[in-house]
């Protein structure tokens, strides 16, 4: 996730960690399938959104303003941790 914090638009799988950090058509392009016709989809849906500027921008917008960090992650996990102990 260092490439979105500089900008890049990914086009992944949604498996594993993934899955959760890449929001469809928010912060970037996912695919179910490991397949090729799955992947091709993604990759055609992102070419047509870099062909609208304003689109594109916001998708890069999106992805940087993302906190992957480990404060961010270690927060998350103790806000589970606590709901579980209530």
């Amino acid at each position: 996730m260092i490439a979105m914090r500089y900008g890049c638009v990914p086009v992944v799988r949604a498996v594993g960690g993934l899955k959760d950090t890449v929001v469809p058509n928010e912060t970037g392009f996912v695919f179910e399938k490991a397949h090729r016709m799955s992947l091709m989809g993604a990759i055609k849906s992102a070419i047509k959104t870099l062909a609208d500027r304003e689109k594109w921008s916001a998708l890069q917008r999106n992805g940087m303003s993302r906190d992957f960090s480990w404060k961010a992650s270690a927060k998350k996990y103790l806000e589970l941790y606590e709901s579980l102990v209530k």
